[in-house]
């Protein structure tokens, strides 16, 4: 082999790393505040940026800017701040204050330290240091009780939750604490730490202040509750509904709103409460509001608009995602248009901020006001605010393909197809993978970005990522509760419709499976139904075994048992790729298709460590399933130009 040609296979594999790397760390908004009173001339905008990056090294940085009375911004500061810092961000509602955790005990400082920020003057105006076990243990940064809630102004307090001390582990009843509530009040400078047996023992799923600032409103056990500090008992709201996505107060009237996810149960998306809450015979008064099918998909960190009058939100339908205000006094829906793909992001009485984004286009956050949307000023205006600035924008390369939308069995069911822009490659057809969507919310949309789908299409791949035609909720365990016995026919129905609309561009004989989590044991159940139509499957935290409970019922039992690869490893006809996250997950399934004569790969890689060289493997073996090792593209490479 020449110099040169060995020059340009590492020229080619050094490309393809710096692509997905720089795939990867593309920004999108965590969250943006205007950060000034209504009416206020300038007005300030905060805004906080994050990395596509796993969660442990996602990186972040803030900015800050004035919206001139002619609606031009102007930045003015631009941070790159302390990626754990961020883990317990929190600005009050009326964006005076700022508190986070500058010294935490959980990542190995001596002592606790939570710093108070003035928003206005951008500078700490104290510290609240804490000596190891001095008021309590070492306060929750990550996991699921790091909450930081600001209560509302005068008598300002914080809460947040910490570890017990020693002395406060166990209850009277010889049970242990798996936390202490602990408030700190800003008149008196001191703490105090809830230790109630009867809140303290089981998980807590979302929390939020009442307005009086005494209690607090959250859920845990499948039940909302509200509960007032020192009194004896716990007051049930509403029963057996899903963790919420938002519990939040309104500033004016005193409503109590809790947003809730997709459930099997329940029909419910929104609970609407009077405050003071009013109980009538054995149930507090509540207004359900359902949204049909569409599902409430996020809730800006201020949802209430007009004095508390209205409630914004964004919600989901198959692949779109729309905007609506709920009239709270009427309980009417009014949908907010947008020209383009849009999600509110923060509402000041009139004025809102949303983002617009999509998986080929860069985040960009815009201000407009309710006003400009009226039904009788037909004429939208919005104003440009920010976007990140990674690289120039005529010299994107990341962002371009094209993103289709996809409607299977007469729009019962959708999809999303990403494909390379036209002239990619002419004259040869693409390879596509199949996902089918597993996620934790309603459906794939086309807001959704999803730093592996969109690196796949810039290695050449056309991506096709199906939802499924009822919404699957996941339980703890990473499985839903009911065996879909449909899906994987759907997805292969999707396929061949996607196939028949795109057969000029799209390669029959390559198309790939790619499953992560739940969506594995789909992908398991569509290689032994359709054991030849598939080059091959890559299973990412596979889900190979459905969970045996008395509720299964006859068919789903038989379903399990004859259209698995777990249960049938001798009908899998295609290589298989098993990412897991330890040597010994998947070790038996592994060795059943080996035993059946299957090409079976298994790579220990953490996805949330190294997600370039994880996604390098994928492709690789997407590229060449068949190959005696999982090596690196230029390995590869340089393999098939020496037997040549």
């Amino acid at each position: 082999m020449s110099e040169a040609d060995r020059k340009a296979i590492w020229e080619f594999a050094e490309k393809r790393n710096t692509m997905i790397t720089r795939q990867i760390e593309q920004y999108r908004l965590k969250s943006a505040r205007i950060i000034t009173p209504t009416g206020y001339i300038p007005e300030e905008v905060y805004v906080l940026w994050e990395s596509l990056d796993a969660a442990p090294v996602r990186k972040h940085f803030s900015s800050r800017g004035f919206l001139s009375e002619q609606k031009k911004y102007f930045e003015y500061s631009k941070n790159n701040e302390d990626d754990w810092r961020h883990f317990t961000y929190t600005m009050s509602d009326d964006c005076e204050l700022v508190a986070y955790v500058s010294e935490s005990i959980e990542i190995g400082h001596s002592m606790d330290v939570i710093t108070f920020e003035s928003v206005q003057y951008q500078k700490a105006i104290f510290h609240v240091a804490f000596e190891k076990d001095e008021h309590h243990g070492s306060i929750f940064i990550t996991g699921p009780h790091s909450y930081f809630k600001f209560s509302a102004g005068p008598d300002r307090k914080l809460l947040y939750f910490a570890r017990p001390r020693s002395d406060q582990r166990k209850t009277c009843c010889g049970k242990n604490r798996n936390f202490v509530i602990c408030v700190y009040d800003f008149d008196t400078k001191g703490v105090v730490v809830v230790t109630d047996e009867n809140i303290c023992l089981k998980p807590i799923n979302a929390v939020e202040w009442t307005p009086d600032n005494r209690g607090i409103v959250f859920h845990r056990d499948g039940d909302l509750l509200w509960h007032r500090f020192g009194d004896k008992y716990i007051n049930v709201l509403y029963k057996n509904c899903p963790a919420p996505l938002k519990i939040t107060f309104s500033p004016g009237d005193g409503r109590l709103a809790v947003f809730l996810p997709t459930s099997f149960n329940k029909d419910s998306q929104i609970l609407l409460f009077h405050w003071p809450l009013v109980k009538a015979a054995l149930t507090y008064q509540h207004d359900v509001i359902s949204l049909g099918e569409h599902r409430v998909w996020s809730v800006p960190d201020r949802p209430w608009a007009n004095g508390g009058k209205d409630l914004i939100f964004n919600a989901n339908w198959q692949h779109n995602v729309v905007s609506y205000m709920l009239q709270t006094a009427t309980r009417e829906l009014q949908k907010i248009t947008f020209p383009k793909p849009a999600v509110i992001v923060d509402v000041q009485e009139h004025e809102i901020l949303f983002e617009t984004v999509s998986a080929n286009s860069k985040s960009r956050l815009w201000y407009t006001s309710l006003e400009s949307m009226n039904e009788e000023n037909p004429e939208f205006r919005a104003s440009l605010l920010t976007a990140p600035r990674l690289i120039d924008d005529d010299e994107d390369p990341y962002h371009a393909f094209d993103v289709k939308h996809m409607y299977f069995d007469k729009a019962a069911y959708t999809g999303v197809l990403y494909m390379p822009v036209e002239g990619f490659k002419p004259g040869k057809k693409l390879e596509m993978i199949v996902i089918p969507y597993a996620g934790t919310k309603p459906n794939f949309t086309d807001l959704d970005q999803e730093a592996m789908y969109s690196a796949f299409v810039n290695c050449g791949f056309c991506v096709l990522i199906v939802n499924n035609r009822h919404a699957t909720i996941q339980l703890d365990d990473g499985y839903p509760e009911k065996v879909d016995l449909c899906v994987a026919d759907d997805v292969h129905a999707a396929v061949l419709e996607t196939l028949e609309q795109n057969r000029d561009r799209i390669d029959e004989e390559g198309i790939c499976l790619y499953g992560a989590d739940y969506a594995s044991f789909i992908v398991s159940s569509i290689i032994v139904k359709y054991p030849l139509f598939y080059k091959s499957a890559s299973l990412i935290r596979p889900h190979v075994e459905f969970p045996a409970h008395a509720e299964l019922t006859e068919a789903e039992m038989i379903y399990l048992k004859e259209y698995t690869a777990f249960e049938q490893p001798s009908k899998v006809r295609i290589p298989i790729l098993l990412m897991v996250d330890d040597d010994e997950t998947c070790s038996e399934f592994r060795q059943s298709l080996l035993t059946a004569g299957v090409i079976c790969y298994k790579e220990t890689v953490r996805e949330e460590e190294m997600q370039s060289v994880f996604i390098q493997r994928v492709t690789d073996f997407l590229e060449d399933p068949v190959g005696e090792e999982i090596a690196s593209e230029a390995e590869k490479m340089l393999e098939k130009l020496e037997v040549s």
